[in-house]
């Protein structure tokens, strides 16, 4: 075990709970660096676990002996910790000197006035992925190379972007990403660098990060495991005496996708005296709370809630509104005015649920839905954070998330937010085994010591440690194993969690496409025994069209485009309507499964999932 707390020159060492998860990164670096091969690896730590720390203390460790092998003339080791976002580069840079880490920062907003010639280059860099490769391409780094790269959110990081042009599979029309353009270039450098992302949510749009990049998950915490730990405060959970009615929203709440805006913003403005009476209801019970973090719908109702603030006495001083488009000048001004209690409400359109660090807000008011139990927890923690008095945290749930989200997880503190409200309105069931009360619609007894499911669980089959299975007990729907983190099912089965098996595969004689619409078209399988199973598809980025539908329409295009001359004159095709006449371009399948969707398309439209293409079975764009 390494003592991370032995430094002389810092002044921030790790928290007890933080020694574990160090030694875990430590050892796997070790192995790494003896084997002489780069093998990426993660940590799973929900907000409030101190990512920033650890980032800092592995700097820390790793660099300690610079000062001698530099006295016998060896090579200093060197560390490059990257994020997407100022605010993390900024503040992981502070937290370190302030943990004994000199460190240089690369980041355009924080170098302003600075010639990128004269900025000297220490061991340990702090980068904003864009700017990083800026300096790269006017060899400021030439003579600089790291032997340990730290990615922050490391989800951001588009390992299958990676992987292809890894593989040579670039394509005369692809760009890759800049995060691949740094991360292959520093491998093309250094092949033996070594690589550790930090992320609360290890999730790229509804797969699990771990696979052909991200090679193994070292330590996990959750926000659970942080609260009972006494390092996050406990949840008070607030029963609005109103709520918005976001139920016409059809989404599968069990992946980790967003949400359309637009189709939020029309149904939370339906009625403005509604947003006026939950305002005043969200002012009155913020009386004793130092900060309101406030999440609206989208750009519409985030003005109308502004106003009803102040229609509530709030004075605008007091009240920062955050969007995509805020700059960075007066997004920092506003979150630096919240930790110093100088603006109290501070609004957004869900671009706050990670990397931000204000550890005053004691209140979370949700306007909307959140996509997915990953969003929602995300969000949540950012108002769990210890603060000097802070006793716990108001979650103000006007959206029905936790009643909605309750229902695909296990977590107590799901099961305790969806008792709290279900008790005020009378609803409640009694367990058998221990008599504690429930929510009529919970899946499970929330008595931390009772193991009373009201609903059969799903096992974990997932193979862990030492290749024992998993077996961890887990909602029904649920799509992550609260237990190893893993994926349960492919996320694009239904929520009973039925897969489709090769021998389940039935004839198909033809395929038909037809376009109701500029917007959508509808593809027809014609099955051997007469049936007609049809998929909906939104090819082209609109405002109502969510980006799910823009990944599955580019899985179909993986799957059934005929070669690459066929795909780009697809790709061309500026509607629905042309995508019909080029429909020869798409290729049938021999023999596919499908389902009946479920809700209002029940009936009309159909999942296909596995589908056999002359030798080659293809699920969701990728060999099964």
């Amino acid at each position: 075990m390494i003592n991370f707390s032995l430094n002389q020159a810092g002044v921030f060492d790790p928290r007890d709970y933080q020694e574990d998860g160090l030694n875990k990164i430590m050892h796997h670096l070790s192995n790494t660096f003896i084997k002489g091969i780069c093998e990426p690896a993660f940590v799973e730590y929900s907000v409030g676990y101190g990512k920033t720390g650890i980032y800092a203390f592995i700097a820390r460790k790793v660099t300690e002996g610079n000062r001698l092998r530099a006295f016998k003339g060896k090579s200093t080791f060197k560390v490059l910790v990257i994020a997407r976002q100022t605010e993390l580069i900024d503040q992981n840079s502070k937290f370190a000197w302030s943990s004994g880490v000199p460190n240089t920062v690369v980041a355009s907003d924080l170098n302003k006035g600075k010639n990128a010639k004269n900025i000297k280059l220490q061991n340990v860099v702090f980068a904003t992925e864009q700017t990083l490769w800026n300096r790269i391409e006017s060899g400021m780094f030439d003579n600089w190379t790291p032997d340990l790269v730290l990615i922050d959110e490391c989800h951001q990081l588009d390992w299958k972007d990676i992987v292809k042009w890894a593989k040579g599979d670039q394509g005369e029309s692809c760009k890759s990403k800049t995060y691949t353009k740094v991360i292959l270039h520093l491998l093309n450098k250094n092949p033996k660098t070594q690589i550790i992302g930090g992320t609360g949510s290890p999730w790229r749009m509804n797969e699990w990060i771990k696979g052909n990049f991200w090679k193994s998950c070292i330590d996990r915490k959750n926000t659970e495991d942080l609260i009972n730990a006494g390092w996050l405060v406990p949840i008070q959970w607030g029963v609005p005496d109103v709520e918005y009615d976001y139920s016409s929203v059809k989404h599968d709440y069990s992946q980790n996708a967003e949400l359309s805006e637009s189709e939020l913003d029309d149904i939370a403005t339906k009625d403005l005296s509604l947003t006026h009476s939950i305002m005043r209801e969200i002012v009155e019970n913020s009386k004793n709370r130092r900060g309101v973090l406030i999440f609206c719908a989208g750009r519409h109702h985030i003005v109308e809630a502004k106003e009803s603030l102040i229609e509530s006495g709030v004075p605008e001083s007091q009240i920062g509104v955050i969007t995509d488009s805020t700059g960075y000048k007066v997004r920092t001004d506003i979150l630096d005015r919240a930790r110093e209690g100088n603006c109290k409400y501070v609004l957004n359109i869900g671009v706050l649920t990670a990397g931000v660090n204000v550890p005053l807000w004691d209140h979370i008011a949700l306007l909307r839905p959140m996509g997915s139990v990953v969003m929602f927890t995300q969000s949540v923690g950012r108002v769990l954070r210890l603060c000097d008095g802070k006793e716990d945290a108001l979650v103000s749930d006007y959206a029905g998330c936790v009643e909605r989200l309750g229902l695909i997880t296990d977590q107590k503190m799901f099961a305790d937010g969806v008792y709290k409200k279900a008790s005020a309105k009378k609803r409640i069931r009694i367990c058998g085994l221990c008599e504690t009360e429930n929510a009529k619609q919970a899946i499970k007894c929330r008595n931390e010591t009772c193991d009373r499911w009201f609903i059969d669980p799903s096992i974990c089959e997932n193979t862990v440690n030492d290749n024992q299975q998993c077996s961890h007990k887990n909602a029904p729907s649920a799509r992550m194993c609260g237990g190893c983190g893993g994926l349960l099912r492919d996320p694009n089965e239904a929520l009973n969690g039925k897969h489709y098996t090769e021998d389940m595969l039935k004839p198909i004689v033809g395929m038909q496409m037809f376009a109701p619409n500029k917007k959508e078209v509808v593809m027809e399988y014609h099955f051997e025994d007469g049936f007609i199973a049809r998929e909906q598809f939104y090819p082209y980025r609109t405002g109502q069209v969510p980006k799910w539908q823009l990944q599955k329409w580019t899985d179909f295009l993986k799957e059934h485009a005929i070669d690459e001359l066929a795909l780009a004159d697809i790709k061309a095709c500026k509607n629905t309507f042309e995508l019909v006449q080029v429909s020869h371009l798409f290729r049938t399948p021999n023999s596919a499964t499908y389902r009946d969707k479920k809700g209002k398309q029940a009936g009309r439209f159909h999942i296909v999932s596995l589908k056999r293409f002359g030798n080659d079975l293809i699920k969701n764009g990728v060999a099964a």
